[in-house]
């Protein structure tokens, strides 16, 4: 489903719209829900999940995953310094071979591009996985965060919060959300 904004008194208000039937056949929507209910009812229930408990749980869950993380950085590092160090080897070989020995100094010359180009490949996989890492918050950012816990609430509530806020907030907290008919 998607969301759509009608403005209505004044305030915006969203409609939760399935257009698959339209997307495949071109015929009209399957259902709309109007959505200012559900976001209430989802928004109670994200103030009543987010406990200490549950916050402590997921701060140890990503404090698993920030070394994991690490250790994995680790290991792209090594992989990087081993393709260096394999590519220096190749270069000295290179350079020891005498002129006279054309052959040699062709495969060894081959060798040392190949171990060229592993490294580059080695160097730009580690990039990437660097950049992917993005930013993670450090130690006394947690104390920070579990002081959001008990803020959580005002600031959901506060008519200050706009509704777009809110929905990034969800956004964050909520991966799925079911209706049924009842």
């Amino acid at each position: 489903m998607t969301v759509r904004y009608c403005v209505r008194k004044g305030h915006p208000e969203p409609y939760y719209t399935c257009l698959k039937k339209r997307i495949e056949t071109g015929k009209g929507r399957c259902q709309e829900i109007a959505g200012g209910g559900i976001d209430e009812a989802v928004g109670q229930l994200v103030i009543e999940a987010v406990t200490p408990a549950m916050l402590d749980v997921a701060l140890e869950v990503f404090e698993e995953l920030r070394a994991r993380k690490h250790e994995v950085d680790r290991l792209h590092r090594a992989q990087v310094d081993r393709a260096r160090e394999e590519a220096e080897l190749a270069k000295r070989q290179f350079m020891l071979v005498r002129p006279e020995n054309r052959l040699v100094a062709d495969a060894l010359e081959r060798e040392w591009n190949e171990k060229l180009r592993r490294l580059a490949h080695d160097e730009e996989v580690y990039a990437r996985a660097t950049k992917a890492a993005g930013v993670q918050p450090c130690g006394d950012i947690d104390e920070r965060i579990r002081g959001l816990v008990v803020d959580f609430p005002q600031v959901w509530k506060d008519p200050r919060t706009s509704a777009r806020d809110r929905k990034r907030i969800l956004r964050l907290l909520v991966e799925d959300v079911t209706l049924a008919r009842v």
